[in-house]
């Protein structure tokens, strides 16, 4: 509750805005809390958006809503799926009491799927919210229910939902969190690439005579020790964005997008411990998901292990480091031995065939 209060009184500091608009009560009209929740939902701003009821918004002074007047989240779900909207906004409701009183507090989450609308005529008396009818917020004041957003407001809404606002790389991103919409082809020069079906110019294609040796450690827990190291370009109307490492290992027959290698020096002094992960989101990532899944679906040889993911290079440095000095080994990563006479590694950790 206490985070809730904070919340709050952070918001109370701000002025109402194109994200924030305060109600002292609810309407008694549905019609006019949709137009409410239409308005914020696709406003320009890259924060959540916030309908607060309970405050006055010209003193912004603690009012509270009227019990007869308190709605539930039940029933802030029901009026919002009965209102026929082309797709729902993700909406967090919860009542915080504050100063003894009681405030609504709903949080639209701001995301890429605007323009919001109804796809029937929603009408409580007098009030009617048209179908197809795009409305918007634009600092503190909302579109009139009886009105439209402007040509140039709907124009970025459609260019922020087609992903044109977004630089390329960032474009690629987005659609590799949609891997299954994605497919493996050739290109004409012969090499390996992977596209989205639905946008093609989008793809990641194997740069010829880009192979070599690759030796890292946890390639050697396969029958066939050999692994390559490939360059892909990721690719937007074959202009290079980026590139990225794929690993051949156990002869070709599995494919891994190289992940981040973590090291620190042995108690032996042979050599180093290494630990393996992917940062969250990351191109390295999205790219190996999609590939797996790609490859899932026309090769026998299914590769189920996966590396470990973390928010930042930090917290992968903290959990090796720490699960290396620990006797309870949360994270896998090989030590350097000798066996026989030969330098090799051993890998240590309690998810042995679920990770790397």
């Amino acid at each position: 509750m206490k985070k809730n209060n904070n919340e709050l009184i952070l918001l109370l500091e701000e002025d109402e805005s194109e994200y924030l608009d305060f109600k002292e009560q609810y309407t008694d009209n549905n019609a006019e809390f949709i137009h409410d929740i239409l308005c914020l939902a696709n406003s320009e701003t890259h924060n959540h958006k916030y309908l607060i009821v309970g405050i006055n918004d010209k003193t912004k002074n603690i009012v509270g809503v009227k019990k007869d007047m308190q709605k539930t989240p039940e029933q802030v779900i029901d009026i919002l799926r009965n209102s026929n909207f082309n797709r729902l906004p993700n909406i967090k409701f919860k009542t915080i009491d504050y100063q003894g009183k009681q405030v609504d507090f709903l949080e639209i989450e701001n995301a890429s799927e605007k323009p919001y609308f109804l796809l029937k005529d929603k009408q409580v008396g007098q009030k009617r919210v048209r179908a197809g009818v795009i409305y918007t917020r634009i600092e503190r004041t909302n579109t009139a229910i009886d009105s439209c957003a402007d040509d140039h407001s709907i124009e970025k809404m459609y260019r922020e939902r087609f992903g044109y606002n977004k630089l390329a790389i960032d474009r690629v991103k987005d659609l590799l969190i949609d891997y299954q919409n994605w497919q493996s082809g050739t290109l004409h020069t012969g090499e390996r690439c992977f596209f989205h079906n639905r946008y093609p110019d989008y793809g990641i294609a194997r740069s010829k005579d880009s192979s070599s040796q690759y030796e890292e450690p946890w390639v050697k827990i396969w029958p066939d020790k050999g692994a390559s190291i490939n360059l892909y370009n990721i690719l937007y109307n074959q202009i290079v964005l980026d590139r990225i490492a794929v690993i051949y290992y156990d002869g070709a027959r599995y494919f891994k997008v190289l992940p981040e290698r973590y090291q620190e020096q042995a108690n032996n002094n042979l050599s180093y411990n290494f630990g393996f992960y992917y940062i969250d989101n990351s191109i390295e990532q999205l790219a190996d998901r999609m590939i797996r899944h790609v490859m899932r679906n026309i090769s026998s040889y299914i590769d189920d292990r996966d590396f470990y993911s973390f928010n930042n290079k930090l917290e992968a440095e903290n959990a090796f480091h720490n699960s290396i000095i620990s006797t309870i080994k949360e994270y896998n990563y090989y030590t350097p031995v000798q066996k026989k006479g030969v330098f090799t590694y051993d890998r240590i950790g309690n998810n042995l065939f679920k990770y790397y």
